[in-house]
């Protein structure tokens, strides 16, 4: 590949994460459009127990465990791949998903990212 389309590939990826983070959708207007509210209270996760996810923005994603449970997983920095992730994995010290894991994005723009959990809050259904 040559050095020329190497840096309009790079380029291209700048600016579209760039732009991706200049409009960052917005995580309580996404709860509510799901029919979720925060928990005042932190979380742990058993890993084993997630079943799915719902990215919400670059720092912000729902992650499923069981039939009803709901997780709020708040990033420590922007992790860019994620509103395009077609997998994501999880790692943590512990058997819990918690404030010490860290969370594996695979995206096609983006390749292959790793992103540290800041938090995670227990969502309920809004009446």
């Amino acid at each position: 590949m040559s050095k020329a389309r190497l840096l309009l590939i790079s380029c291209t990826s700048f600016f579209i994460a760039c732009s991706a983070n200049s409009n960052p959708r917005d995580v309580e207007q996404a709860l509510s459009d799901m029919g979720l509210t925060r928990s005042s209270d932190n979380a742990r996760v058993y890993y084993r127990s997630v079943n799915g996810w719902t990215g919400i923005n670059e720092t912000s994603l729902v992650v499923n465990a069981g039939v009803s449970r709901h997780y709020l997983v708040e990033l420590l920095s922007p992790c860019y791949g994620l509103d395009e992730a077609y997998s994501i994995r999880f790692t943590t010290p512990n058997l819990n998903l918690d404030e010490f894991g860290s969370i594996i994005v695979r995206s096609t723009w983006m390749g292959t990212e790793r992103c540290r959990i800041e938090r995670i809050t227990p969502l309920l259904q809004a009446s």
